[in-house]
């Protein structure tokens, strides 16, 4: 099982922050922290991922928490696909 849902973009750092932001923000997540990474990785960013959360889960035996698993992760997955 893959771990994260992934898409490769061509917006520079800056525009990436914007739209993952606004794309998180349309399926009900928020923003807690901001880490401002050095300038080198704001140059060679090519790459946005998130966490698998139905895989995170797969450790825990909890029917519930998969259920919701699987919720986020359809919501993660519109935000990857949007960008």
């Amino acid at each position: 099982m893959v771990y994260y849902i992934n898409k490769t973009i061509t917006a520079n750092f800056d525009r990436a922050v914007e739209l993952v932001t606004e794309a998180l923000k349309t399926e009900g997540f928020g923003v807690l922290s901001e880490i401002d990474i050095q300038q080198k990785l704001k140059e060679n960013l090519v790459e946005i991922a998130a966490v698998n959360p139905v895989a995170s889960m797969m450790a825990v035996d909890n029917k519930q928490l998969a259920g919701i698993a699987g919720e986020i992760k359809t919501k993660l997955e519109k935000v990857i696909a949007s960008l």
